[in-house]
């Protein structure tokens, strides 16, 4: 009897544990997409808080997921505010969550961490200026993923940006498409 128990309990652990095994060889490889991006600052100064439109554009984004938990991130993205108003963000994350298997689709709600440098160009009164920051960022998103390897990405990440007399951040609001190999 302790033999047969023994045997049993060695045969569901390989069982589960080649399971384990092929999700995650299945989920891992690379992706790449694009598609729309819009930015808002929300500066503080004492008790004072505003916000602003900082303009509407694209994002294209590479990335390579390790397994059902764990990918890493590289994007461009720009942003055009106005005549006088142009900015551009390189980010590198880490997304870190799970990709919840559906059968012919899959569904990651995830948080992310990394760095962006974020770099814009403006003009104010007939003076050309331009300013460069360099940031922690922080993010959340969820994508959807067909089992053809199509996905769609929606995702939201803040920067703290460095400012003499305000407290300024930075959000970023994506919409990509894009497929995973």
């Amino acid at each position: 009897m302790k033999q047969a128990i023994a045997l049993l309990t060695v045969g569901v652990m390989s069982f589960s544990a080649s399971s384990f095994a092929h999700d995650n060889t299945d989920f891992s490889g690379f992706r790449i997409g694009g598609g729309y991006s819009t930015t808002h600052l929300l500066t503080a100064q004492d008790d004072h808080i505003e916000t602003g439109h900082y303009g509407d554009g694209f994002k294209v984004e590479a990335g390579y997921d390790f397994n059902h938990i764990v990918g890493i991130n590289l994007a461009y993205q720009e942003n055009n505010g106005s005549n006088n108003l142009s900015g551009s963000t390189w980010k590198l994350d880490t997304d870190i969550g799970y990709a919840f298997d559906f059968s012919q689709w899959q569904l990651k709600p995830y948080a992310a961490v990394g760095i962006a440098s974020y770099k814009e160009d403006y003009t104010i009164n007939n003076r050309n200026l331009s300013n460069d920051d360099t940031s922690i960022l922080l993010g959340a998103g969820v994508r959807f993923t067909l089992e053809g390897g199509f996905y769609a990405n929606f995702k939201q990440d803040f920067m703290l940006l460095k400012d003499r007399t305000e407290d300024v951040s930075m959000g970023q609001t994506s919409l990509t498409f894009g497929y995973q190999f």
